[in-house]
């Protein structure tokens, strides 16, 4: 396989595929123009009732939670549950990976994953 070659096909399907976008892009754009009054009048008949339900819902949902983070126990309703998790460690890898200078044993802890490959723009 000659990569190069491929990877100048590549960027001839990937314009193809951006100048197919930006057309279906503009469709779309007169279409949306065309309902937007219709969506907008939507948009404000629905506004105050989901504020409403929100302003009732959200401080609930606040402390559902708070009472599951104090309890340190999940809560299960009919049709939801809050489940608490407990925290889970992080690690300061640059501080280790000082800290593994003078102490190199720890080096044997150390994992690192698979290789991998990206497709990218050249600039």
């Amino acid at each position: 396989m000659n990569i190069v070659k491929e990877l100048d096909r590549l960027a001839d399907l990937k314009d193809e595929l951006a100048a197919m976008h930006a057309a279906k892009d503009i469709a779309r754009r007169v279409i949306l123009a065309q309902v937007q009054t219709e969506l907008d009048d939507l948009d404000v008949a629905y506004a105050d009732p989901i504020a409403t339900l929100l302003s009732e819902a959200d401080p609930l949902e606040a402390e559902i939670k708070d009472a599951v983070l104090q309890q340190c126990k999940s809560e299960k309703g009919t049709r939801l549950q809050m489940v608490w998790s407990k925290g889970r460690p992080s690690w300061d890898t640059k501080g280790i990976e000082g800290l593994a200078k003078a102490y190199p044993v720890l080096l044997e802890f150390r994992k690192e994953g698979a290789p991998s490959a990206s497709l990218r723009v050249v600039k």
